[in-house]
């Protein structure tokens, strides 16, 4: 992840990589605190940093799993579809993104945490597009079940990063602002959703974030 402040190797205080001799003692290295391949976080400001950034993206996975419910009945007339078959436009990204999240976080232990943060914001971002560029109901659902494996592998992976990388006097903090993140995007979601479908239309629910995931990834 690029600019994640997160010491990727070890290395000794001279700069020597471990694997050249420089064993596995403790270095600090661009604010982490390096014991073996693993960094702590021991700098204030970059540790609220790395908080702020997996709090966003907690935030906008779940704003996206309510940001739909006051757009449905526009989406059904624009589709001309019935109610019931439009409510798999939610029901799709709810069932996808719980059902999936056991999966990544067993591929996260295998490829890596960062590297599934990452692609999730890749795949998250490929299917928001895909929603607000939908041609039909069926590819509106299906694009939401790419958005939500997205959204399962941010949730999973970001979650995971947090006692990974943070002192354990605060991740008490960390995970109360986590879910407090979380939280807030499952309230503002449909109001917020209502209306950028009423200001503009409802593609824009799903193409706002295109823009805000990329900048999301700059930031993190």
């Amino acid at each position: 992840m690029r600019g994640l402040p997160v010491c990727s190797i070890l290395l000794e205080p001279g700069g020597i990589p471990a694997s050249e001799g420089g064993g596995g003692k403790a270095c600090r290295a661009g604010g982490c605190l390096v014991t073996g391949q693993e960094g702590v976080l021991t700098d204030r400001g970059r540790q609220w940093w790395f908080i702020g950034c997996v709090a966003f993206a907690a935030f906008m996975t779940e704003l996206d799993s309510s940001i739909v419910y006051i757009s449905l009945p526009t989406i059904a007339r624009y589709f001309n579809v019935s109610p019931s078959l439009v409510a798999w436009v939610v029901l799709a990204y709810l069932l996808i993104q719980t059902n999936t999240m056991l999966l990544f976080g067993k591929l996260a232990d295998v490829v890596g945490l960062k590297r599934i943060f990452v692609a999730g914001y890749a795949v998250f971002i490929a299917g928001s597009l895909l929603c607000g560029l939908s041609q039909g109901i069926a590819m509106l659902i299906f694009s939401r079940c790419v958005q939500a494996i997205g959204g399962a592998m941010i949730v999973t992976s970001g979650y995971a990063l947090v006692p990974r990388y943070l002192p354990k006097e605060i991740l008490g903090t960390a995970f109360g602002i986590l879910g407090t993140a979380a939280a807030v995007g499952v309230v503002v979601g449909a109001p917020v959703g209502g209306f950028i479908t009423g200001l503009i239309s409802w593609h824009w629910i799903f193409l706002i974030n295109v823009p805000v995931g990329r900048g999301a990834v700059v930031a993190a």
